[in-house]
């Protein structure tokens, strides 16, 4: 049933002309608010949270964990707009795997850290967004797919590819190494900055009435900062940092081949 709702949530896609020529795409990802949402036990030292669920707002109040579940909750809203629903705990324990984290036990052993995106390989450190992201999308998705950093030599994702995916019903998570929220406590430091971006989820586009020029395009993003305003717009200058990075669990079905043999290639 969940993989059915799946692919209605696709097929419902759909560009919607506007008055002055422009095209507008967007999915309407659930937007989730970043926090400790179940009562999976916290036994983190110092300070365990123990086993209780965090107000959605908890993240404006400094908590060490909701406060760094950005990257939880982007992967729990691709998730609800699959039609699966994963606690942001649990994709937090199954894809944390250093600082002390043991992943998939059922207990949270660490907090105030985040998750570490590909930038994290070159110091050595795992890509734990990857991990979370791949454990939260089993068995739908067996294969998870990443751009960037382009400063570390990754290919980046264009902004014409990325368009694409939304297009053919594809969020794509975005790291935003430069985005972190100004009201963020403990504010990130430098060390974490460097291996970890404030996770998003990109679900739209607005062409502007130029489809062969996007640099003049805007994007929807739905953002899980309690206090963001979200969802909202940007225009493309900060999607392409070289620093950023950016997933998605699924690739594109080309345009030449939007036939329902394609589209199914998506779900097995």
């Amino acid at each position: 049933m969940r993989k059915w709702k799946a692919i209605v949530a696709a097929a419902l896609v759909v560009a919607l002309p506007l008055a002055a020529g422009a095209n507008v795409v967007v999915l309407n990802v659930p937007q989730i608010w970043q926090h400790k949402d179940t009562v999976m036990n916290c036994v983190a030292q110092p300070n365990p949270c123990g086993p209780v669920i965090h107000p959605w707002n908890h993240a404006l109040a400094g908590c060490a964990h909701c406060s760094y579940y950005c990257v939880p909750a982007a992967i729990a809203m691709v998730c609800a707009y699959r039609g699966t629903t994963v606690p942001q705990d649990s994709i937090y324990d199954n894809g944390k795997s250093c600082c002390g984290e043991i992943q998939g036990n059922n207990k949270l052993d660490t907090h105030g850290v985040g998750m570490f995106d590909r930038s994290a390989l070159a110091q050595g450190l795992p890509d734990e967004v990857h991990a979370g992201f791949l454990w939260a999308r089993q068995p739908w998705s067996p294969v998870i797919y990443i751009w960037g950093p382009v400063s570390q030599g990754y290919p980046g994702l264009s902004l014409a590819y990325l368009e694409r995916c939304i297009r053919d019903g594809i969020p794509v998570i975005w790291c935003d190494h430069g985005g972190w929220p100004s009201n963020m406590e403990p504010y990130p430091s430098q060390e974490i900055q460097e291996v970890s971006g404030h996770a998003k989820v990109i679900d739209g586009y607005n062409d502007n009435g130029t489809p062969q020029n996007t640099a003049d395009d805007q994007f929807h993003i739905v953002d899980p900062w309690p206090s963001s305003g979200s969802p909202y717009w940007i225009n493309a200058a900060p999607l392409q940092d070289p620093q950023d990075v950016f997933y998605a669990d699924f690739d594109p079905v080309p345009a030449e081949q939007t036939t329902w043999s394609a589209v199914k290639r998506l779900f097995r």
